[in-house]
């Protein structure tokens, strides 16, 4: 069970019609907010391997940053326990409490309100996770077909996740990381989704549709 998961579910958004609104405003200049690039400030080398494989933790992002509140327009929209919106992991409180359990690195976590289009809230409780943790490997340039990655480079990053057996294994007590630079991605240990599964939870798809197919392709194995 050392298979990794890739999580790419940002077909989601379109589907629920989804309007993501900041709580309060950015402290910069313009009033703008740049997910990607505030990622990644203050990033620093927790462990490294001498087979290419470095783990590396993010800092936290400001908290008016994280106070948003989700808003779905469209009548079909539906939650569920793990989510991708807007480049934010989204988790109900079942998934976070299995992710919590098993992972020793501590996340950001952040209490989210989701509302539908007739402005009601779900019964259970949503939270945004950032994700802090990094993980970079040796990449492998060498013909890989992965249909639907986004460029080469990504590519070769998923090609260097699985060329080698000490690098599966490395990976396999990480349970959830991204790369640098694919903000909207994130990588799932096989064993972490099988626990998430087992407890019910639901966004985890390992065919190449979720049953309601207007949500996308979130989850493949590699």
């Amino acid at each position: 069970m050392n298979r990794i998961a890739i999580f790419d579910d940002v077909l989601k958004s379109g589907a629920w019609g989804a309007e993501l609104v900041h709580n309060q405003p950015s402290t910069n200049y313009y009033k703008d907010y740049y997910y990607g690039s505030d990622l990644e400030k203050e990033i620093k080398i927790i462990d490294s391997t001498d087979f290419g494989a470095i783990e590396y933790q993010a800092g936290l992002l400001p908290e008016f940053y994280m106070d948003v509140q989700i808003q779905t327009k469209k009548k079909r929209a539906k939650i569920y326990d793990v989510n991708e919106v807007n480049g934010f992991l989204v988790l109900s409180q079942k998934a976070l409490s299995v992710l919590t359990s098993v992972d020793s690195m501590s996340h950001q976590v952040l209490p989210l309100s989701i509302k539908n289009w007739e402005m009601k809230e779900p019964d259970e409780k949503y939270f945004i996770v950032n994700i802090i943790r990094y993980i970079e490997v040796e990449k492998d340039f060498s013909p890989f077909d992965f249909p639907g990655a986004k460029s080469e480079d990504l590519k070769a990053y998923i090609h260097g996740l699985i060329n080698s057996d000490q690098v599966r294994n490395y990976l396999s007590n990480k349970c959830i990381w991204r790369k640098r630079h694919a903000h909207t991605i994130f990588f799932l240990t096989e064993n972490l989704v099988q626990l998430l599964l087992a407890a019910g939870c639901t966004g985890l798809d390992e065919k190449t549709l979720k049953k309601d197919s207007r949500h996308g392709a979130p989850i493949r194995y590699v």
